[in-house]
């Protein structure tokens, strides 16, 4: 399903556990180092737009949607640790469907999965 074996799902299972106890801090680390290495995508985030990426202040609004992309990714982790395909794929349409009236593109995904 992923091209991970099982040794690596089960090793990004249980780190995915940390990410989740601490999933407020983790998700203004995360998101502000991609900002300072990305800047591009600031533009995708209203409140972000007129900010340089040196000094991403990441407040409520972007704060909550940052964690809520975290909770999805896990949530995809998940399904693809437990071998659920058709929740996965709910998941992963669900996703497309929010993404679908940006012009994000297949390659802004990748960029995002490989940060």
């Amino acid at each position: 399903m992923t091209g991970l074996d099982t040794e690596q799902l089960n090793i990004l299972r249980s780190m995915w556990v940390f990410i989740e106890i601490e999933i407020d801090m983790h998700s203004r680390i995360i998101f502000r180092r991609f900002f300072q290495e990305h800047p591009e995508y600031l533009r995708f985030f209203r409140a972000l737009t007129h900010t340089p990426s040196s000094k991403v202040d990441i407040d409520s609004v972007c704060w909550v949607h940052f964690k809520a992309i975290l909770s999805c990714l896990g949530t995809i982790l998940q399904c693809v640790v437990n071998r659920t395909p058709i929740e996965l794929r709910s998941h992963i349409e669900h996703v497309a469907l929010i993404h679908s009236r940006t012009d994000l593109t297949l390659r802004d995904f990748l960029v995002g999965a490989l940060a």
